[in-house]
């Protein structure tokens, strides 16, 4: 029976030196690249009332012993669906010290909405650009350099089924953990959207009560979005009528300029 997710991941951090969190898409090669990475030993945990599984293991990279939390495949974070939820809570609750973001190189539009949420919530990132050689038979040629320089993010080329590539990426995952880069430029919206984010921002950027000690920027782009999560807890503040007025202001506002909700 798997064991309780808070508890196992609290438990791993203390094991380890550091660690590490495996996010993706379902179906882009990430379970093929953390059973290269750990082998045996694997334990598997979830939350009360979900369904939805964790993996759990180590590995060891040089003299460091490293945890690797294999989150659920999922889209999104957006707390929405079961997956998205645990997803997304196991990432804070694990607190990594980087993230592992595995990429189809044959789809990058759909991949890479999970990859910029990720950099929203401020996790240190590395890319693994997989299936390379799929895209290759396809006449699909990603330039790892370009996307680095777009994401502020390393971007390591692998074929998870071969093992290619995974030295080089952990090697990058230590180096992004062991000596941090500057931060990434901010990624920039549309101009009615960054607006939308920036009038929320300045409200709450008094809050030291964000959920899971999330930046304003973070926050406000989850309200714009709809979700649930970081809706109840602006919901359930005293004093946040503005902010809640604001919040709804701002996604009509949206809504009207592009004929959808902003979590869409």
């Amino acid at each position: 029976m798997p064991m309780s997710c808070h508890g196992a991941l609290q438990e791993l951090r203390q094991e380890v030196h550091l660690t590490v969190a495996l996010a993706g898409n379902p179906n882009v090669g990430k379970s093929s690249i953390f059973n290269r990475l750990t082998g045996m030993g694997v334990e598997t945990a979830n939350y009360p009332g979900k369904t939805v599984e964790v993996q759990l293991a180590e590995t060891r990279y040089g003299d460091r012993s490293i945890g690797i939390v294999d989150l659920p495949g999922t889209y999104a974070l957006g707390g929405i669906s079961e997956d998205q939820w645990v997803a997304r809570q196991a990432l804070l609750d694990s607190r990594p010290d980087a993230v592992i973001l595995v990429l189809d190189a044959t789809n990058l539009a759909r991949n890479l909405y999970l990859g910029l949420q990720i950099l929203e919530l401020g996790v240190p990132m590395v890319v693994a650009l997989n299936v390379v050689d799929q895209a290759k038979a396809r006449g699909i040629q990603v330039d790892a350099e370009r996307l680095t320089e777009i994401l502020g993010s390393p971007v390591v080329p692998t074929i998870a089924t071969r093992g290619t590539g995974l030295d080089a990426l952990m090697a990058r995952v230590l180096d992004r953990v062991t000596r941090p880069a500057p931060l990434p430029p901010r990624l920039r919206y549309s101009v009615d959207v960054e607006a939308a984010i920036g009038k929320l921002e300045r409200g709450l950027a008094s809050r030291d009560d964000r959920p899971h000690g999330l930046s304003p920027r973070a926050i406000a782009i989850l309200l714009l979005e709809g979700d649930p999560e970081v809706g109840a807890w602006l919901g359930g503040l005293e004093g946040a009528d503005e902010l809640i007025q604001l919040c709804d202001e701002m996604r009509a506002v949206l809504r009207e300029v592009r004929g959808e909700d902003a979590g869409l």
